[in-house]
């Protein structure tokens, strides 16, 4: 018989499912949580330079001008060579962009300033506002912070769920380490061993277990009995056909002995004795009283 496969219990596959699912889910949620900061970002650039691209216009339109953009950072471009060098590289062969990133960590959002509507895509705007946020990335500057904090979230989510499967595993796994204990033993009531804090299902396990330990046992029971009783009702008649042979075998040597006399029985009759025959009798010597017969005439 080979050696049964080692099999890996209930508590540490539950062990290892709340682990794998704590981490799964710290991943998931701090990798959603970043990407959301980021968007948040970007679109908290977007719509300052939707607010400011909005002002100039409309002083564009009043002063026939340009003005200086209000924050610091923002810078108006009616020209291309104007342009820094990182954003002008990729307008020229993506005019489409809106965010660039440059050499050295720099990053700017692009948005493009029509004073009339263009007719073809490939016309060029009137004016580009540009805005060098590299020194505004929030979430850039905080990437080791958030890193930091997204780990302790990470380990503190693992060891809570860790505990809460220590607790839901002993309280599962108990009662089933009980029944299968029990039943492995086999002296014991299934049902016995079961804690009263056991779930529901548990005890309909430990019923049906005793049910067929019983109606098993039953069966042995049948079993043992019957063969008892075919064994001592055999016992008599096997003797007799024994003790019968034993003694047909020692009347068949007695009487295929010679000189010996054959002791018969019902169950085996003697052969009769053969009747002899004159040639087989002995002659017997003549007698000297009697007369000799004369053998010539007289």
């Amino acid at each position: 018989m080979t050696p049964a496969r080692r099999r890996r219990s209930l508590y540490t596959r539950l062990m290892r499912a709340f682990g794998v699912y704590a981490v799964l889910v710290a991943v998931v949620f701090g990798g959603a949580a970043a990407v959301f900061l980021y968007i948040v970002e970007d679109r908290l650039f977007d719509q300052q330079l939707v607010d400011e691209a909005e002002a100039l216009l409309t002083f564009r339109q009043r002063n026939d001008r340009w003005p200086t953009p209000r924050a610091p950072h923002l810078s108006v471009h009616t020209d291309l060579a104007t342009l820094p060098d990182d954003v002008r590289a990729v307008l020229t062969t993506e005019p489409w962009r809106r965010e660039i990133h440059g050499a050295n960590g720099r990053h700017f959002h692009v948005r493009t300033l029509e004073v009339a509507p263009s007719t073809t895509r490939a016309e060029a705007p009137s004016a580009w506002l540009v805005a060098d946020v590299s020194d505004r990335l929030v979430v850039r500057a905080m990437r080791r912070t958030l890193l930091q904090t997204w780990g302790a979230i990470i380990v503190g989510l693992l060891t809570l769920a860790l505990l809460t499967a220590i607790v839901l595993a002993r309280r599962v796994h108990a009662p089933l380490a009980a029944v299968a204990e029990a039943v492995a033993e086999d002296d014991v009531d299934v049902r016995d061993v079961v804690p009263a804090s056991a779930d529901a299902e548990v005890f309909v396990l430990a019923d049906a277990l005793a049910a067929a330990r019983s109606r098993v046992a039953a069966h042995v029971a049948r079993e043992r009995a019957f063969t008892r009783d075919a064994s001592h009702e055999l016992r008599t008649p096997l003797s007799v056909m024994r003790t019968s042979t034993h003694q047909v075998l020692a009347d068949a040597r007695s009487c295929s002995a010679p000189s010996t006399r054959c002791f018969c029985s019902r169950a085996t009759p003697c052969p009769p004795e053969p009747i002899p025959r004159s040639s087989d009798r002995p002659s017997k010597p003549p007698s000297s009283n009697s007369p000799t017969r004369s053998t010539s005439a007289g």
